[in-house]
């Protein structure tokens, strides 16, 4: 969500102070949750990936928790079946499927197992089809693949050779052809990496991976060149489960390894193409080398297998679990205070509420802050932040002793304030939601029995 401001200077000038504080999140689209779905037989190191045109879920390859390498199985939103194709790829694990949507195919390549890996597969829904070129990359397994939509083609980065000699190299193949890029800048070489393409922003989005020690970097590929965008955010990892949510807009990242056995990372992540934010506390197990895939049919996000790594034998997962839908909410955090009015005897904490329905996309976001003073120079603000753990160079909650206001805290980022006066103690805003966004709201109280401030902020929300 895009915040256009305009502002008095003395009310975005440096001259005014916080009075009285109570905070909020507004969640929009709401806050996650997983639903466990089905169990089936498990499978870790495998390939998957939705098959749009024919609303299947498509897994092959990987290590079994029980039964063969080299199966073919697809889910249909209910339960999953072993499919018996007419030709297959040789058995491997390590390797990985994507989707072109435009040739309606999925596309496998590379891999570890019993074969050079350096090959290339289609499946439409009955057989696997090698297609052979000439030029291709290296063997590799580790390696990512996505579709980018966009272009037409799909995009491969990094890989690790069965020698143990780790890939930087990006390649495209475009249905006929693959093509090796010479990009000006790219992320250090890796395996085990999450890539998915974001077809809002028209580039394919890479995190973390294997270099040595994880690196929690974000990196985007635009078709020419790859730029480092975040530094931070979710620890670093390999394997984790890694796709694009249409709905929420935003990327989302599940679980993963950090080298330590007996680990597995159990915490969902969202990127919005800005920043990262912690979506869900409770869910799957944690896991890593797991199959991920947003279902397009449903509208949801779906993670199935994976495993737990040991010095000895590794925990193997069968579950089948699912990101729910996103619904509008509305839930608070952080704490309120009375600042300066404390000496008062009518000195109370603001609350902040929602005076309607918490809205979709593309409603009305009517916002409402009560116990306010009832003088007539009484003014209620609201301070709109993107991030709740960072404002600028500042880490939040941000204590404001210094301000004055020992008891009270800053918890979201200023990115935008609105004033709105108060009529009986209670101050009241309307905003248009454009679309699927997070935004958080902190409430101030100011008047003259504290601290005075005039002027005026007016918010303009656009995609």
């Amino acid at each position: 969500m895009e915040l256009r401001i305009q502002c008095s200077s003395r009310l975005c000038g440096p001259t005014w102070l916080v009075a009285a504080i109570l905070v909020w999140s507004v969640s929009l689209p709401g806050q996650a949750s997983w639903t466990h779905l089905t169990n089936s037989p498990g499978m870790f190191y495998h390939g998957m990936v939705y098959d749009a045109g024919r609303d299947r879920v498509v897994r092959y390859g990987g290590q079994p928790c029980v039964g063969t390498l080299g199966e073919t199985w697809e889910f249909d939103g209910g339960r999953w079946r072993q499919v018996i194709p007419l030709a297959s790829p040789p058995p491997r694990q390590f390797t990985t499927l994507t989707y072109d949507a435009h040739r309606k195919r999925t596309v496998l390549f590379a891999g570890l197992g019993q074969c050079s890996c350096d090959d290339l597969w289609e499946w439409d829904g009955t057989t696997w089809t090698e297609r052979v070129s000439a030029m291709r990359p290296a063997p590799r397994f580790g390696h990512m693949l996505a579709y980018d939509e966009r272009r037409r083609c799909v995009v491969l980065f990094g890989g690790i050779s069965a020698g143990g000699v780790p890939f930087d190299d990006t390649w495209t193949w475009d249905g006929t052809t693959w093509r090796e890029h010479t990009p000006a800048t790219r992320p250090p070489a890796r395996d085990r990496a999450g890539l998915a393409y974001d077809p809002v922003r028209g580039c394919c989005v890479l995190f973390s991976g294997t270099t040595g020690p994880s690196p929690a970097d974000t990196w985007e590929w635009d078709g020419t060149d790859w730029a480092l965008v975040a530094v931070g955010g979710p620890p670093g990892r390999s394997d984790p489960g890694f796709a694009y949510d249409h709905q929420r807009r935003q990327m989302i990242l599940f679980g993963g390894w950090n080298g330590v056995f007996g680990f597995g990372f159990a915490d969902t992540w969202g990127w919005d193409g800005q920043q990262w934010t912690p979506l869900a506390d409770r869910g799957p197990t944690g896991r890593a080398s797991h199959g991920m895939v947003y279902d397009s049919r449903r509208g949801r996000i779906l993670v199935h297998g994976g495993t737990v790594f040991t010095a000895g034998s590794s925990t193997c997962f069968d579950d089948t679990w699912v990101l729910n839908s996103p619904t509008p909410g509305f839930a608070g955090f952080g704490s309120g205070c009375v600042g300066t009015v404390a000496a008062t005897a009518t000195a109370v904490v603001p609350s902040l509420s929602l005076a309607s329905a918490p809205p979709g996309a593309g409603g009305v976001l009517d916002l409402s802050l009560t116990n306010l003073a009832t003088s007539p120079t009484a003014m209620g603000f609201f301070v709109f932040g993107a991030s709740r753990q960072q404002w600028s160079s500042l880490s939040l909650p941000l204590p404001l002793l210094t301000a004055g206001l020992p008891s009270c805290s800053l918890w979201v980022g200023m990115d935008a304030v609105v004033s709105a006066p108060a009529t009986a103690g209670t101050a009241n805003l309307s905003l248009q939601v454009p679309g699927a966004s997070t935004v958080h709201v902190q409430g101030l109280g100011l008047d003259s029995s504290g601290l005075s401030l005039s002027g005026a902020a007016t918010v303009d929300t656009v995609p």
